[in-house]
């Protein structure tokens, strides 16, 4: 879903085109995810410039569904939530309980935005898994360390158990905390079956969703490319023309069928829309997609 602050037939046919895709749904929201952005950037600025700071917040992040800043703290009772908005000049926020929050399962789903401790080294969730029965999902091994701890709005949500990183993998799989659940639903509406795709021709029409550059197509261009990438030499992957940014690491790669539906088909790995093959994660890192 693309959420666009004015939803005229214009810029959704700008959109389409710049894209390629016209399978595109719009939704027409208040705030733009830079104003969003922008105004949380500006609450931890003043937060951190207070000299005697008594306001203790848990967590601070941009809702893309509610088009809202979700600030979560401990104390909802005794949180004056209109005197900080009119201290933060600030109208978009919903105040949520923080304790109740990470009581819940949330879902972890293909496509979020996630980084090592402190915030440091952005990547994508590529797609919901289990590893010798354990839940998880995998993402690119070049993200993160064996052991790191993953996290997602600043809160850990898994850490990282196995990784291969060269050869015919780019690949760690990280175990879920007990509190969060993964679902091969992928961010903004789109949805993986949990079917798989073990080989594709030159051609074919491929699927990034990269926190990034969020949903970008392509075709392949080479089905099984071995060359050095930055100083690790990795073999049997393919090269497609679709597009990519930093942070996109480790995001699902699907395929579309003929009905309509997605399929896994692996996990991005670099630019020049390079991909690391489903079947090399199953085979060498014992990784199953989970089936929906």
């Amino acid at each position: 879903m693309v959420l666009l602050t004015e939803n005229s037939i214009s810029n959704q046919s700008m959109f389409r085109k710049h894209s390629g895709n016209d399978d595109l749904i719009f939704s027409e929201v208040y705030y733009s995810m830079n104003e969003l952005n922008q105004q949380k950037l500006d609450i931890i600025k003043k937060i951190e410039t207070q000299e005697k700071n008594q306001l203790t917040i848990n967590r601070l992040y941009v809702d893309e569904m509610s088009n809202r800043l979700v600030l979560a703290v401990e104390s909802v009772e005794k949180f004056d939530i209109k005197t900080f908005m009119r201290s933060y000049n600030i109208e978009s926020v919903i105040l949520m309980d923080y304790v109740e929050m990470e009581k819940e399962s949330d879902p972890l789903e293909a496509g979020d935005g996630i980084t090592g401790p402190n915030g440091i080294g952005g990547c994508t969730l590529g797609f919901a898994a289990t590893r010798n029965g354990v839940d998880g999902f995998v993402t690119a091994a070049h993200c993160y360390p064996i052991s790191s701890n993953v996290e997602i709005d600043g809160v850990v949500v898994g850490h990282v158990t196995a990784r291969q990183e060269g050869g015919n993998l780019d690949t760690e799989f990280v175990e879920s905390n007990s509190n969060f659940h993964t679902t091969n639903d992928v961010v903004n509406g789109y949805e993986i079956t949990g079917r798989i795709i073990s080989t594709l021709p030159t051609n074919a029409t491929v699927y990034l969703y990269g926190n990034k550059s969020q949903l970008e197509s392509g075709t392949i261009t080479a089905n099984s490319v071995s060359d050095w990438i930055d100083g690790v030499w990795q073999s049997d992957f393919y090269t497609s023309t679709y597009s990519s940014q930093r942070g996109d690491s480790g995001g699902p790669i699907m395929y579309k069928d003929s009905g309509g539906e997605y399929s896994i088909a692996g996990i991005h790995m670099g630019a020049g829309g390079m991909f690391i093959k489903y079947h090399n994660m199953s085979s060498g890192l014992d990784v199953v997609a989970k089936i929906s």
